[in-house]
């Protein structure tokens, strides 16, 4: 697997949850579940079993992705990233 750029940031607060979703290519065709999936599966998007979803955010990272997909192309952002130290302010 090549991990491409960040698609998607979704703040899940409620859980105090924050999922990224990235961009990436597959080397082979060979992927299995692994220890948080029960089942995996390559779908076109006709295909998605979009009821059957596990995470509403893995729905709405979906959706963004065949609506760049069909506008021709995806969309890149400039993502800026440091670990904050509890002894450091934010100014």
């Amino acid at each position: 697997m090549d991990i491409g750029p960040l698609f998607s940031l979704l703040n899940v607060a409620h859980v105090e949850q924050v999922h990224l979703f990235y961009l990436a290519h597959m080397r082979t065709p060979h992927f299995e579940a692994g220890t948080e999936s029960l089942e995996v599966g390559l779908f076109t998007e006709a295909q998605i079993p979009w009821s059957e979803l596990a995470f509403p955010t893995v729905k709405q990272t979906l959706q963004w992705y065949f609506e760049d997909l069909h506008a021709g192309g995806f969309h890149h952002v400039r993502t800026r990233s440091r670990d904050i130290l509890p002894s450091e302010r934010i100014e």
